[in-house]
């Protein structure tokens, strides 16, 4: 007779309140996932940004070294670099035509995704151009960064 008692007192959770529960922590769980993710793929993002910027300054500043090196008193890059050809410059200071797309010396990144291209986009003022571009992260898209040099 105790065991009877017992039982009907006793009350335990129907499977809709489990279902429910089940639900709410479901939706949940994919939002803290979709924030992360989408927070992971910013950072990537910024952190390629700031690879191609360095990219980018390491050309202008090869540029200014170059032109530094060959004597001219005020730094100015000599006629050679300033061809219409886009080119980049390498470790040895030797340019490099960028115009097609061999090699991989106006390439950089641990995969060389980062096309670099050194350009003199003013004759006249003799401004020069770094312009790194590379492919975005979902690999739908390109992203590129771009300096300008004006000795």
């Amino acid at each position: 007779m105790l065991k009877n008692s017992l039982n009907r007192n006793q009350k335990g959770d129907t499977i809709i309140e489990v279902m429910i529960v089940l639900t709410i922590l479901g939706l949940a769980l994919s939002i803290s996932f979709a924030t992360a993710n989408t927070s992971l793929q910013n950072t990537r993002q910024a952190q390629e940004n700031s690879e191609a910027t360095k990219y980018a300054q390491s050309q202008i500043e090869a540029l200014r070294a170059v032109a530094c090196v060959n004597g001219v008193d005020d730094c100015t890059p000599p006629l050679q670099l300033g061809t219409d050809a886009p080119f980049c410059l390498i470790p040895s200071g030797i340019t490099y035509d960028a115009r097609d797309d061999v090699g991989d010396e106006c390439k950089q990144g641990v995969d060389n995704r980062y096309k670099i291209t050194l350009e003199r986009t003013n004759a006249a003022t003799n401004t020069f151009t770094a312009t790194v571009v590379w492919d975005d992260i979902k690999g739908v898209e390109q992203n590129s960064v771009t300096l300008s040099y004006r000795p």
